[in-house]
């Protein structure tokens, strides 16, 4: 038993050795095919590629504050509440209209109406996850 113990971790190496080639092979493959075969290889092709990306934008931070209006910035527990129920309201009302309606059009259109209510369902209930995670910026009210 212990002769098995000490001739496993050579097998397991020559395992490891393989399987670690192989994956350096197709680490390369894909690197190669992912850019039509044009990676640059070399540090002076990687510098030169950077010299003709525009670092500067085109405004800074504080330039897009100053478009915003100023009542943008302001936060309102009603405003915010209000936004939170409207769309509970809302997502509630698309599950209702489905789950009483959906089922009784007949097949083809049942078919087409899923997804049509998976669309809009989606886009109220990510608008409620924008709300709970501006919450975490504390942006939906002066309160913590």
């Amino acid at each position: 038993m212990w002769r098995d113990k000490i001739e496993s971790p050579a097998k397991e190496y020559t395992q490891h050795t393989i399987s670690f080639k192989f994956f350096l092979e197709l680490h390369n493959f894909t690197r190669k095919m992912g850019a039509g075969d044009q990676m640059s290889e070399s540090p002076d092709q990687a510098k030169d590629l950077l010299k003709r990306v525009p670092v500067d934008p085109l405004f800074s931070l504080s330039d897009l504050k100053k478009v915003i209006p100023a009542h943008c910035f302001e936060r309102s527990v009603i405003h915010s509440s209000y936004y939170v129920v409207h769309d509970l309201i809302v997502a509630y009302i698309f599950y209702f209209l489905a789950n009483t309606y959906i089922p009784l059009l007949p097949a083809p259109f049942a078919y087409l109406a899923w997804p049509v209510y998976w669309f809009c369902q989606a886009r109220i209930l990510t608008g409620l996850w924008v709300i709970g995670h501006e919450c975490g910026h504390h942006a939906f009210s002066d309160y913590q």
